[in-house]
């Protein structure tokens, strides 16, 4: 569109449609989520036991029990290199909510691109890290899968805690009972690591279901 130079003209303010990332997952489940700057990450795994210490008679030696040990697994991650180029020809044209006559510098404008830039790959970065949350929780396997790299990090999630629904079991048939089974898995939690869960991440659908449960008035809340 040619613009006529008789023409008055009012440049509005820009309009962003940024989709910036959303940290749910790791603000919510991994509080205390750090960054390393070494090579090697290594991983203590110690899975206790529920024992009760055994009776003896006064007279009697103490009795002898098994003592637990622990695995150390040792994990040397990829990076991750995402890249955005600039050319000049970027930093000739007008940027976004620029009016035509601009006055600032080939400088300014670069350095203008730069700071967008870099949070565009920042929020890559995070979106990687949402990502890798979800799958450590979903099954507690990560697939770590891109040029020159696959690998499988493995949290040794038991397998009573990878629980597929299929059929009348799931929670939109009418069949189902979403209480019942939210029972069952923090029961199953709190035996296997002493921590009673208080939060459940759904999808939009299962959300529904579970609400339309509790909305039966039929339902008698014994789940």
């Amino acid at each position: 569109m040619s613009i006529s130079l008789f023409e008055t003209r009012t440049m509005l303010q820009i309009i962003l449609q940024l989709k910036r990332p959303k940290t749910f997952l790791l603000d919510t489940f991994f509080p205390g989520f750090r960054q390393f700057d070494t090579a090697n990450v290594d991983i203590d795994i110690f899975k206790g036991k529920r024992r009760m210490a055994p009776f003896v008679a006064p007279v009697m030696e103490g009795k002898l029990v098994e003592k637990l040990g622990y695995t150390t697994n040792s994990y040397k991650p990829p990076y991750v290199k995402p890249r955005l180029q600039t050319t000049a020809q970027e930093i000739l044209q007008r940027q976004p909510g620029q009016v035509i006559y601009g006055t600032q510098s080939m400088a300014e404008r670069a350095a203008e691109e730069l700071g967008r830039n870099l949070g565009d790959l920042l929020d890559q970065h995070t979106r990687r890290e949402e990502w890798m949350a979800a799958q450590a929780m979903n099954g507690g396997v990560i697939n770590v899968v891109g040029d020159g790299v696959n690998d499988t990090i493995d949290f040794q999630m038991a397998s009573t805690h990878k629980v597929t629904l299929s059929g009348a079991a799931l929670w939109t048939a009418t069949t189902s009972d979403p209480v019942k089974d939210l029972g069952t898995w923090a029961r199953l939690c709190s035996q296997d690591s002493g921590i009673v869960p208080n939060a459940a991440v759904l999808g939009t659908d299962v959300a529904n279901a579970l609400i339309a449960q509790l909305r039966n008035p039929n339902y008698n809340g014994n789940g």
